[in-house]
């Protein structure tokens, strides 16, 4: 399927090594991303000095060093055997530290730059933004009429049909790559696809959604995509309140209270991957506040602590008791409905908005601590 009313563009950036280099300076960076003194730098480098690596908390032994050659590059050595690299190579350890993924150059240069607060480069914000990486997978898709099954699947969370169809889920019936089925609809395995537009070589968007099938399950994944970017950027609006969380279902519902609240939501491809500069920029010209919603489990809290390190995101979480937290019972926003009911919810989210989103800073810098341990 196509929809006309989508229109890809490409994004024009002027960023790029060089341009960053001469912008922001290779010891400003290792300072800021080893982190270390310039003092330390310039030891290492004119005297062949050590420190103790800032990459292990428990090395207490100067280990490290650091070595400027002819060509001006510092090349940094932990002698443990835990890293050497230059200091784009120090930006992108740290970057993987918070997220399996393995970072495009172009999030690494974005990351150092948001870093230093450093917003006098160009990038020209579009939809296109919203993407992130691209693959070149083609699915062909069948679909089929909703059914009493779907509504009674969908309505736990509070999400009717007439939802799913004003964000353009489609009920799949056959899923085709290559020639070859990989997917059948059965009511023990419904799919549902989540339409995000067609791309610059007319290739459909999708990302598809087994619902019943169960996390871990090596045989049949519960996610199937052929992109990387943000989701529900289609539907993004102006708002007082704009909530990062962490899956397209939890945009769905959360969108359902703007009818209370004035408030728009976006998903990440995937739990724990950090949005890039650019896609930041395009939400704050849209939001007035922007907060993450994530599980309070080691993925969300490193999602939620790195967000809110590099762009000063505010978190929220329904915790669950660990280190002497509320225990709310349920780990995200649609599983609390569906345990509880969406006027639980709604009693909640009020409860939240009228406290103007407070969050207890106190409470986060010790997460932020416990898992600088990790």
């Amino acid at each position: 399927m196509k929809d006309d009313s989508y229109i890809p563009r490409k994004v024009s950036t002027a960023i790029d090594k060089d341009w960053v280099m001469d912008a922001v300076g290779q010891e400003n960076i290792i300072a800021k991303f080893l982190p270390c003194s310039l003092t330390d730098i310039q030891d290492c480098t004119n005297s062949n000095s050590l420190i103790c690596s800032p990459l292990r908390s428990n090395d207490t032994s100067p280990s490290m060093g650091m070595r400027k050659y002819n060509n001006g590059k510092i090349y940094i050595k932990d002698f443990s055997g835990h890293f050497e690299g230059d200091c784009f190579d120090l930006v992108k350890r740290r970057m993987v530290m918070f997220t399996t993924d393995v970072p495009q150059f172009i999030q690494i240069l974005e990351t150092i730059l948001a870093a230093f607060n450093y917003k006098e480069y160009k990038v020209k914000i579009d939809i296109e933004t919203m993407i992130s990486v691209r693959q070149t997978t083609e699915f062909t898709t069948e679909l089929r009429d909703e059914n009493l099954f779907d509504e009674k699947l969908w309505r736990k969370w509070a999400i009717r049909i007439n939802h799913l169809i004003a964000h353009d889920v489609f009920f799949i019936s056959r899923i085709i790559l290559h020639g070859r089925v990989i997917y059948s609809y059965t009511t023990g395995d419904p799919c549902y696809g989540y339409f995000m537009g067609v791309d610059e070589y007319g290739i459909d968007i999708w990302k598809f959604y087994f619902p019943l099938r169960k996390k871990g399950d090596k045989d049949k994944t519960r996610f199937l995509c052929n992109y990387s970017m943000i989701e529900g950027g289609k539907f993004l609006r102006k708002a007082k309140y704009g909530i990062i969380t962490k899956s397209f279902k939890d945009v769905i519902s959360i969108h359902n209270y703007k009818r209370y609240f004035d408030v728009n939501a976006v998903a990440p491809s995937g739990e724990g991957k950090i949005l890039t500069v650019p896609q930041m920029d395009y939400l704050k010209l849209h939001w007035d506040n922007i907060y993450t919603l994530s599980d309070f489990d080691r993925t969300g809290i490193r999602f939620a602590h790195t967000m809110r390190k590099l762009y000063g995101t505010k978190p929220l979480f329904l915790t669950n008791g660990k280190h002497g937290t509320f225990d709310y019972g349920a780990k995200d926003h649609t599983d609390y409905i569906s345990k509880y009911g969406k006027d639980q919810m709604l009693e909640l989210s009020t409860q939240l908005v009228e406290n103007k989103f407070k969050s207890n800073n106190d409470w986060f810098d010790f997460i932020s601590n416990y898992l600088n341990h990790y």
